[in-house]
């Protein structure tokens, strides 16, 4: 036995290794659970068109908005016709400087005199604050800027205890989704709106792809955008075969795609934006980590997101990882995003 997970071990890479043992623990956490009463879309009825409207028409049909800016904390509250969706974010503490380096022990004090840096998690992560001041302690240049950790709608650490995760227990409709998607965003608008100091958005996998859009959307003044493992194309993100084990009758949708039906799950949100000039130049300072052997995101939506874009080559970083193993090259990523980072900090009104 032992030496045949030896040979195993020795045919496959590091990466290759974590993301199989990664996708046998989530298979085996969901084979036990009956997603004919629950899971992903759930509460999404089986039909043969798209019930959902394309990304661009669902935020500007927002029905209302609250924004409540605090001394070291915001919150954002939106009304739609898929229900209230809710994200918040607040200042991460500050610390104790080892080698250079910051460790959050102290107070969350944000100080307006400087820039920021609001980081945007992936779905299902339960811990914001923990990931961005990890950010900051391998990125000397983030301990110039306030760095802001923003909790999506549905992320509460408070429920990490009950039954399934925070995707399976927020986006039981495609519109669920949107509404995450659109708190996340004008949270993002509007923290760097009220700043008088620049505003850089950080953001992986769902975040990632909220940074992307929030440059689409109406005015912005976010002066640098990095994204990591994502692209703009949500919906095929999250109805993906990696996730079939937590989709509510994946197969059954998946047969109508397959048919020809476009659905809540293919419908093509990118179909309604029009790439303005003032949208490339906004893109100009985008920065993309390329995950090439990625399952859930598409290498060519990311490439394809990229040329839409018009993001400069030299912003693009490749790595052939997975979804699950980009995290072994956190190091170079941020050494990476670092530099970037000094590059411009004229920008950013730290010279």
């Amino acid at each position: 036995m032992i030496e045949s997970v030896k040979n195993f071990v020795s045919r496959m890479g590091r990466a290759e290794l974590i993301n199989e043992l990664w996708t046998v623990y989530d298979n085996y956490k969901w084979d036990n659970t009956n997603l004919q009463e629950k899971g992903m879309f759930l509460n999404d009825p089986i039909k043969e068109t798209a019930t959902t409207k394309a990304f661009p028409d669902f935020y500007s049909d927002i029905r209302n908005a609250t924004f409540i800016p605090r001394k070291n904390s915001w919150y954002q509250k939106i009304e739609t016709e898929y229900g209230n969706f809710e994200s918040k974010a607040r200042v991460i503490r500050s610390g104790t400087v080892v080698k250079g380096r910051e460790i959050p022990t102290g107070q969350r004090s944000y100080d307006p005199g400087k820039a920021n840096l609001i980081y945007l998690h992936w779905a299902s992560a339960l811990y914001p604050s923990v990931h961005a001041a990890a950010f900051r302690f391998a990125m000397p240049t983030l301990n110039n800027l306030n760095v802001i950790a923003v909790t999506a709608h549905g992320h509460n650490s408070i429920d990490k205890d009950l039954q399934g995760n925070p995707m399976t227990r927020t986006f039981t409709t495609m519109g669920e989704l949107q509404g995450t998607l659109a708190s996340l965003i004008m949270l993002t608008k509007n923290i760097s709106s009220e700043s008088d100091k620049p505003t850089a958005v950080m953001g992986i996998s769902m975040g990632g792809n909220a940074a992307l859009w929030e440059s689409l959307l109406g005015e912005s003044n976010v002066a640098q955008r990095f994204s990591i493992a994502s692209h703009l194309w949500y919906r095929p993100i999250f109805f993906n075969n990696s996730f079939r084990k937590m989709t509510n009758q994946y197969d059954e949708r998946l047969a109508l795609i397959s048919r020809g039906f476009t659905t809540d799950y293919n419908l093509d949100d990118m179909e309604k934006v029009v790439i303005t000039p003032e949208i490339i130049r906004r893109n100009q300072n985008t920065h993309m980590v390329i995950t090439l052997e990625d399952n859930i995101i598409s290498p060519d939506l990311s490439l394809r997101t990229k040329q839409l874009l018009q993001i400069p080559e030299s912003n693009c970083h490749y790595f052939s990882r997975d979804h699950k193993s980009i995290g072994l090259d956190f190091g170079l990523i941020t050494q990476i995003f670092d530099k970037r980072i000094n590059l411009n900090l004229h920008l950013l009104n730290l010279l």
